[in-house]
């Protein structure tokens, strides 16, 4: 969805609050970089919507604690933020969703 794709095309390191196996599946399915070396994403493979909510808060409030470290790797990897980009402009313009859609409701 729009939510997903929108920090990646506004060159933002996301956090996602989402279901199990969302981090997963964008890294996957699209190419977008994730960032692991900054970012643990292991809340991803958490079942439990309570203790993924709250690791999700502690990768907040860890990346939030070395303020510092983010800005430097922000400005350190310009590049993937700028690849990233590129992946959700595609995306934005591409009707490949659209036309599955239609390709269901128009099967006999």
């Amino acid at each position: 969805t729009d939510k997903t794709i929108k920090p990646f095309y506004f060159y933002q390191i996301p956090i996602f609050l989402a279901s199990s196996g969302h981090v997963k599946y964008v890294e996957q399915r699209f190419g977008f970089d994730v960032f692991h070396d900054l970012i643990d994403h292991n809340y991803d493979n958490e079942p439990d919507n309570r203790k993924r909510f709250l690791m999700v808060i502690d990768q907040i409030k860890r990346l939030h604690s070395d303020k510092n470290h983010v800005i430097n790797f922000y400005k350190e990897n310009k590049a993937r933020l700028f690849k990233n980009r590129e992946i959700a402009k595609r995306l934005k313009e591409s009707t490949c969703d659209m036309d599955y859609i239609f390709g269901l409701i128009n099967k006999k």
